[in-house]
């Protein structure tokens, strides 16, 4: 009786300790992923920044002052034109730099909840499919709702796989 006991014990202490290293590996990969999806952020809003600079600080400067030679010199135009011209410029890389940030702010930023429930979902799937599982039933799947999900993880360690 004695061993039974301690069999259970170990049982218990295995699963509570199987539990803690899944829920560690689960906090490193969703920081993993915020460090990223940070880092890419950053560089959207410091790109953002440039190009905010660009348009609502030079592009104006510079079309007061083509305006400015521009009455000046009256219709002789070599001054202000090439005012324009580089405003025109700087507006183009304005613009460039916006469009870059936007890129880098859809494909690099991540939404944190967004993730964290990804990961949460996955997880609850993992657990019915693998663990809470009919074990009487061939491959430990008893109908179509335990079926396999078509994402079976991105490798991350930690994280469990399906199928394996």
């Amino acid at each position: 009786m004695a061993g039974d006991r301690d069999s259970w014990r170990q049982t218990f202490r295995s699963v509570g300790a199987a539990l803690t290293d899944v829920v560690r590996a689960e906090l490193d990969v969703i920081g993993e992923r915020l460090k990223d999806s940070g880092r890419g952020l950053g560089i959207s809003l410091g790109l953002v920044v440039a190009a905010g600079f660009l348009i609502l600080i030079c592009v104006p400067a510079l079309l007061v002052l083509a305006a400015v030679a521009g009455l000046h010199s009256g219709l002789d135009w070599p001054l202000w034109g090439a005012a324009l011209a580089v405003g025109g410029f700087v507006a183009a890389i304005g613009l460039g730099l916006a469009a870059v940030a936007r890129y880098v702010m859809v494909h690099r930023f991540e939404n944190p909840v967004a993730m964290v429930q990804d990961r949460y979902t996955d997880h609850v799937a993992w657990w019915n499919q693998r663990i809470l599982s009919d074990e009487n039933t061939p491959g430990g799947v008893d109908d179509e709702s335990h079926a396999e999900p078509a994402d079976a993880g991105d490798g991350t360690p930690g994280e469990p796989t399906v199928g394996a």
